[in-house]
């Protein structure tokens, strides 16, 4: 009868697992290494992306503001004029200057920001892609701008409800037409000739347009430069143009 041997194998060394274990460590942690430095460059690319989204708005927004500070500036100065006109005795007034600051006191262009890609990069969750000084000045832009909003929004239905019916009461078109050499006209400078009672009326709607619109303009050029500032350091720190 043959007798069969079992091969023996020699025993591994521990250092042989170690080596072993050593390696897969490695090769995990490589792995692990290598997925997150793509993760920071897709955040970066992200980023850089959203960062340039951002630079555009703002561009816009300086835009829009610098036109709304100027317009809104030049109504203030309106105010002022007409209501140095009334602060005077009735008969060395200016019925002309009245008229035509009167019509002046017509105009308006309120700032409408754009918030689309701030909206677009806080509801997706991407801030975190941003440093904390961004988000800091990001969240802080949101909020003047919504605080301008609401203060233009109660001017603009001051104007609409009170402001330009009063002004449709005593202007003269007519002779507004032809102070700009669009007709020749040689009537009345007012449709109605302001009492007491009108006059009063007339010049607090003036006057409190022009505290409105002070407050306003000042605000926009606070958010002004925070629109300039927000841009250079977003142009800094993620390269964008």
């Amino acid at each position: 009868m043959e007798v069969h041997h079992h091969a023996h194998t020699p025993r591994k060394k521990w250092t042989h697992y170690l080596w072993e274990f050593l390696m897969l460590f490695l090769a995990v942690f490589c792995g692990f290494l290598a997925e997150n430095l793509r993760e920071n460059r897709v955040e970066k690319n992200r980023a850089k992306q959203y960062a340039s989204l951002l630079i555009e708005d703002f561009s816009a927004d300086t835009a829009e503001l610098n036109t709304a500070i100027h317009t809104t500036e030049r109504v203030i100065l309106t105010a002022d004029s007409l209501m140095a006109e009334l602060n005077k005795p009735i008969s060395i007034r200016n019925d002309s200057i009245m008229q035509i600051t009167n019509w002046r006191m017509w105009a308006y262009d309120f700032y409408d920001p754009q918030l689309g890609a701030y909206n677009q990069v806080k509801n997706s969750g991407s801030l975190r892609y941003f440093s904390k000084e961004v988000v800091r000045m990001l969240d802080f832009y949101e909020t003047r701008s919504n605080m301008i909003l609401k203060v233009s929004d109660k001017a603009l239905d001051f104007r609409n409800n009170q402001l330009v019916p009063l002004i449709l009461k005593i202007a003269n078109a007519r002779f507004i037409r032809s102070w700009r050499k669009e007709t020749t006209y040689t009537g009345p400078v007012f449709i109605e000739k302001p009492e007491r009672k009108l006059e009063e009326e007339w010049y607090a709607s003036v006057y409190y347009t022009k505290r409105t619109y002070t407050a306003i303009v000042s605000e926009m050029k606070d958010h002004l430069k925070e629109a300039v500032e927000l841009m250079e350091l977003l142009k800094k720190e993620y390269h964008s143009e």
